[in-house]
């Protein structure tokens, strides 16, 4: 009671949960009911519903979409190119990646622990009766909480520029990534062809997968710029091999 209920692999939405939708709240007594079926059940403003599918191609109707928040966890073309380019750097420059990946992880700690900083610092300031100024141990946590946000802050200044250096050493792969995000919307693009044009992100990747296991591991010192352009021509090569194959007679380019 009061809680939220999840539902996965909704395919349909029961006529039975339409008054939950509209919220059609009736209260008798001091008590909120709602009608389930044929009988009435209480119901709590704590109450939530998520009702989940992994069908990309889901219809969901204009009178649905009214009464309830959507949420769309697709595959965008930006969420894409990260893939992409965190899977090319894993490859090419590994302990770059890592250090990448711990410096995202760290600052997303650090902007976590200064937001509980504020809240601390606001709750103090809320629980105080009278003037601040009066209880020494709320001056004194304030001063406490003050100098370990100049900390974190600190903190968060210098990941963000140890983070330029880790951009600047990846920048010659970017447009590669750039590529990928732009290869991604034309293949989302041939559904307007055909409906059997139906491309996922996934099998993106494993052509993209294909292509760095195909080319193998860089030499070491290697020219970075000649790479990145291997890089490039093996994936256009692979993804129009792949491609050309399924296309009908009559949408191949002669």
């Amino acid at each position: 009671f009061g809680t939220t209920l999840l539902v996965e692999n909704v395919e349909m939405v029961d006529p039975v949960l339409n008054p939950i939708l509209n919220k059609e709240i009736q209260r008798t007594g001091g008590r909120s009911l709602v009608r389930i079926g044929t009988e009435d059940v209480d119901y709590s403003p704590q109450f939530n519903i998520i009702l989940t599918t992994k069908n990309p191609a889901a219809k969901l109707t204009p009178d649905l979409c009214s009464r309830v928040t959507l949420v769309n966890f697709t595959i965008t073309p930006a969420s894409l190119r990260s893939q992409s380019m965190s899977r090319i750097m894993q490859e090419e420059k590994p302990e770059v990646e890592k250090r990448r990946r711990d410096l995202l992880k760290l600052q997303g700690e650090q902007n976590v622990k200064l937001r509980e900083l504020e809240e601390k610092m606001l709750n103090t300031i809320s629980a105080v009766e009278g003037s601040i100024l009066d209880d020494d141990r709320v001056v004194t946590g304030m001063e406490t909480l003050m100098t370990e946000g100049v900390q974190v802050e600190e903190q968060i200044a210098k990941s963000a520029d140890v983070m330029k250096e880790v951009q600047q050493a990846i920048s010659t792969f970017e447009p590669l990534g750039e590529i990928c995000r732009e290869l991604f919307v034309l293949l989302k693009a041939m559904r307007d062809i055909s409906f059997l044009y139906e491309f996922s992100a996934k099998g993106f990747m494993s052509v993209l997968e294909c292509v760095l296991e195909r080319l193998g591991p860089v030499a070491e010192g290697g020219d970075e710029g000649q790479r990145a352009s291997e890089l490039k021509l093996g994936l256009f090569t692979e993804m129009a091999a792949r491609i050309g194959r399924g296309l009908s007679a009559e949408d191949k380019m002669v």
